[in-house]
């Protein structure tokens, strides 16, 4: 049998070890995103899923804003560009993308632009891109592109409206946008 000192050294270097372990986290929660490098951000990625009935229709609802499909002008993130919400580029899709072109790390988090059916955007300090096509398909959406107006910049996915017109909305339905350009609030 062991002496009785025993345990209490043992016990000791438990509450010891213990408290070193949570100082260390609590180090590492305290650390602010300015301290951290590009390797320690990391976003929560979302699994895009489109609605797989109809689309919501226009109907009577107003025009917001107007965008065109695939873009227009720059076709890379710059300090000018469209900022998107953070849910739209925390997307499970995305890959990094390797241009020289642009330096995320100079510019601000979230700024995007369209290059055709590819969303192009900065997020984490990192340079990414998602195929808006190809995520809208596997999605549940018919088809898919990347989309920017004047408040918006974003991947739709597309289908048929409960009218019977063609229609292209976010995944999580704050915008849909018409063959026209004409964008609307669905809700």
């Amino acid at each position: 049998m062991l002496p009785h000192w025993t345990s209490v050294v043992s016990s000791a270097g438990m509450k010891t070890a213990l408290l070193l372990v949570g100082l260390s986290l609590l180090g590492l929660a305290c650390k602010t995103k300015e301290d951290a490098t590009p390797e320690q951000f990391v976003s929560i990625l979302m699994n895009v899923k489109y609605q797989s009935d109809k689309l919501p229709a226009r109907g009577t609802k107003p025009v917001t804003q107007h965008a065109t499909r695939g873009g227009t002008g720059d076709t890379l993130p710059t300090a000018t560009s469209r900022t998107a919400d953070e849910e739209d580029t925390d997307r499970q899709s995305r890959k990094l993308a390797n241009i020289d072109k642009v330096d995320c790390t100079k510019l601000p988090d979230n700024v995007g632009e369209c290059d055709g059916d590819n969303f192009y955007f900065c997020d984490d300090k990192q340079l990414w891109v998602t195929d808006c096509k190809a995520e809208a398909k596997f999605g549940g959406a018919l088809d898919g592109s990347c989309y920017e107006g004047e408040k918006l910049i974003d991947c739709l996915g597309c289908g048929q409206a409960t009218d019977g017109t063609h229609v292209c909305c976010d995944f999580s339905q704050t915008i849909c946008c018409g063959d026209d350009g004409a964008c609307w609030s669905p809700k």
